[in-house]
């Protein structure tokens, strides 16, 4: 690992921040994580439940 001493001056901090970016830009994004695997496949599976009306008789059990 690499170690810097970039001192207390506002040029410092840019030069850190501009080292950060190139090391790191494109490991980091903005906004969410992408969705896992597991995260697609449950959005996948779920469908919505269709409405009934609220004088439909009530389902049979089992």
């Amino acid at each position: 690992m690499e170690n810097y001493s970039y001192g207390s001056a506002e040029g410092a901090r840019k030069e850190a921040i501009a080292e950060f970016r190139r090391l790191y830009g494109e490991a980091v994004r903005l906004g969410p994580a992408p969705l896992t695997g597991t995260e697609r496949e449950a959005d996948q599976t779920r469908e919505p439940l269709a409405a009934r009306p609220a004088n439909a008789p009530a389902l049979p059990d089992g």
